[in-house]
């Protein structure tokens, strides 16, 4: 009896750590996807794009909610088109 509780309890730790496993390799998966179109196309985060205007994050969520500036959102990040920022910032 003790024995075979020990096995369930064996057999459901496994299945918990194979569900964390492939939880982190969806995220993996998405973080290269990121990587590749941030690369690819040219994208910039939201830290690099504060950072570009010398402003605060907060301020680029407030341009984005308001349409002041264009972003993409991939798996709840904002991500923002390179070409069309330094645009902006050069049109400042």
């Amino acid at each position: 009896m003790i024995q075979e509780n020990q096995t369930e309890s064996f057999h459901a730790i496994m299945d918990k750590l194979k569900v964390m496993e492939d939880k982190l390799n969806r995220h993996s998966e998405l973080l290269r996807e990121i990587k590749t179109m941030r690369e690819k196309d040219g994208y910039l985060d939201i830290v690099e794009t504060a950072r570009l205007f010398r402003v605060e994050q907060k301020t680029i969520y407030n341009w984005v909610c308001s349409g002041k500036i264009p972003a993409k959102k991939l798996n709840g990040r904002l991500l923002f088109p390179r070409l069309q920022i330094e645009k902006l910032i050069e049109g400042e």
